[in-house]
């Protein structure tokens, strides 16, 4: 059982993004190519599916996974109660999107800045490469 940690009320650094973070970048890349932007809401399609519910209760009507589980780190520990929503807002506090640090509202239409162009693009190439979204480790800047 993987060690646990809560990050309920502040955000997971980035040195500490791990699968979960990365590819929930990628799934936000893949729609804004495909849709232009995303709109902060309840997401059906955030990356949910009968065996990965990365959405936690309180934003129907997505099928929440449990209060137990979390976000998978780079170390090995979970932050518990951390969902795909909780990555969005880490990805706001390091300016990877098009909103301040203070994150992202419901309603609101995000997009990747140019810094988290280049970041989308950095683990696209490390994936093409054979990596995968557990491994990839961004240049801190």
């Amino acid at each position: 059982m993987n060690e646990t940690h809560e990050f309920r009320d502040f955000f997971v650094p980035m040195e500490l993004w791990g699968r979960d973070h990365w590819s929930t970048l990628a799934y936000i890349e893949t729609v804004e190519t495909n849709m232009t932007e995303i709109i902060v809401r309840s997401d059906p399609r955030m990356r949910q599916n009968r065996h990965n519910y990365r959405v936690l209760g309180g934003r129907p009507p997505a099928i929440p996974m449990r209060v137990d589980q979390g976000s998978l780190l780079s170390d090995g520990r979970m932050a518990i109660g951390h969902d795909d929503w909780s990555c969005i807002q880490d990805f706001a506090s390091v300016g990877l999107l098009n909103c301040g640090p203070d994150g992202v509202d419901v309603g609101q239409r995000i997009k990747l800045s140019e810094k988290g162009r280049a970041m989308a693009a950095s683990l696209r190439a490390h994936k093409a490469g054979g990596g995968s979204f557990s491994t990839f480790k961004p240049e801190l800047a």
